[in-house]
């Protein structure tokens, strides 16, 4: 055997316990969305349609957690989505569903490098520097490039290492931002004017219930909940001693908060701030929370909970793409280095690298391109959220007698209504870019793009692919 093969069976670093795990959900699932995009569900939804919209996306989410911890439990390893799509649908299913899982993940890596920039540039005016081009319509400047791929390598370093110090840090970072966060929230509903409340149900100028702009917020709820995915991913670099009959627990807990924080932080801006004011600041809570205690210092404490969200996020969806890379090449359906293991940190350093230098480049594209990141994610998540409501449903009978740590209530309607809302979401997510965009959306290009890419890169698979039997496939893939 290869010394190439010996590296691809390493095992991946066994330390992740409850807390890590949690933190690295809830930390993936906030990031900085509630600052950089909180004013676009505020314009669509209104400041209680919008808490609405959440509340029941936050219901229908809570079936597909339970859906994913059913079969997270039966197969606890490393690739998440991969392994369950592959013993569901097969092997180049499993393929795509990886493949474009890790588009999600490493574009909101990008997410992440564009929108650091943005929010210390709102902490400490003038930071930004000198225009170097434009791109959908924004301009781009050096030094939020460089603050951005600044950004990127630092976290590329702290997974390449190891895992004890990625989620060491993770941790570190949601419990500082849950500190934040409730001190401002409270300082912010208890300083605000209901009368800002208004328009409840939609955008200011709008009579009665925007039902277009509720629709709008309620498609992307997938989207700002799907970070209890991460998970899964990790639940091959679990304790020895973890039970995984806490799973539901850990996944539910994770959105369950996250929710309580979006409503909390919608809330507050809202109560803050006239409306028309609010939505036409650049990053409305933190203007909201700053005008309402006239406190610059205010609005900056709430910047700096945006700066840990931000990173925990990054620091979590980075490590997420990663195992995803890794599962993908050490079943061969990607070239196969992208399963090799670093003999020394025991981390799959070879996928690492790899996500480092494409969120890298996805840094280049500004801040426009976040919408259109959030509406490929809600397209791809919905589809694989729909694949594992109705996964539970077909390994239920097709595996019997599985042993299953965890077995969703209500079978076979949970999963059925679950899939329901999965395939629901899943229009929405293609209706909504067609709205605004002239001719094909930009959200289709990146997606073509995407596929050829993979297609490439399971053409140069192909050798290697055939030279692993399908046992030893199964047996990496759902066994570890």
């Amino acid at each position: 055997m290869s010394n190439h093969d010996k590296a691809s069976r390493s095992d991946l670093a066994r330390r992740l316990g409850v807390f890590h795990l949690f933190a690295m959900a809830f930390g993936m699932i906030v990031g900085v969305g509630w600052i950089t995009v909180a004013g676009v569900w505020i314009a669509d939804g209104g400041s209680l349609g919008s808490i609405a919209m959440f509340g029941l996306g936050w219901m229908f989410m809570c079936l597909i957690v339970l859906c994913y911890a059913e079969i997270a439990a039966m197969f606890p390893v490393a690739g998440g989505e991969v392994p369950y799509v592959y013993r569901i649908l097969g092997t180049a299913p499993a393929f795509l569903a990886g493949w474009f899982l890790a588009l999600v993940y490493i574009s909101v890596t990008a997410f992440e490098a564009i929108s650091i920039a943005w929010v210390l540039s709102a902490m400490f005016p003038g930071l930004e520097g000198p225009v170097l081009y434009s791109v959908l319509g924004t301009d781009v400047d050096l030094h939020s490039l460089l603050i951005g791929l600044a950004g990127m390598a630092v976290v590329t370093g702290i997974n390449y290492i190891g895992v004890r110090q990625a989620a060491a840090f993770q941790s570190v970072m949601v419990y500082s931002l849950l500190v934040v966060v409730a001190v401002f929230v409270t300082a912010g509903i208890l300083a605000g004017d209901p009368a800002n409340l208004a328009p409840a149900f939609g955008a200011p100028g709008t009579q009665g219930v925007s039902w277009l702009g509720l629709l709008a917020v309620f498609a992307v709820t997938p989207f700002w909940f799907s970070g209890f995915d991460i998970v899964p991913q990790a639940l091959g670099e679990r304790n020895e001693d973890f039970d995984l009959s806490r799973l539901p627990r850990i996944l539910l807990g994770s959105i369950t908060v996250a929710l309580v924080l979006y409503c909390l932080v919608i809330l507050a801006a809202t109560l803050s701030m006239p409306r028309e004011a609010l939505l036409a600041a650049d990053l409305p809570p933190a203007a909201a929370i700053g005008a309402a205690l006239e406190s610059e210092w205010w609005a900056r404490a709430v910047l700096f909970g945006g700066l840990l969200g931000l990173i925990s996020t990054w620091n979590a969806i980075f490590y997420g793409a990663t195992r995803l890379i890794y599962a993908l090449g050490r079943a061969h359906l990607i070239p196969r280095a992208f399963g090799f293991v670093h003999a020394r940190h025991r981390t799959p350093h070879v996928a690492i690298c790899f996500v480092g230098a494409v969120g890298g480049l996805g840094a280049f594209m500004g801040k426009e391109a976040i919408i259109p990141i959030v509406n490929i994610g809600a397209t791809i998540l919905s589809t694989l959220f729909l694949i594992i409501s109705i996964g539970v449903i077909v390994l239920r009978r097709r595996m019997p007698s599985y042993h299953r740590p965890y077995r969703v209530q209500g079978f076979p309607w949970l999963p059925g209504v679950a899939a329901l809302f999965a395939a629901a979401m899943l229009i929405l997510s293609l209706i909504t870019p067609l709205e605004d965009a002239q001719g094909i959306p930009v959200e289709w290009w990146i997606l073509g793009g995407w596929l050829v890419l993979g297609l490439l890169f399971w053409r140069l698979a192909s050798r290697t692919r055939v030279s692993l039997s399908e046992a030893e496939r199964e047996a990496r893939l759902l066994h570890g």
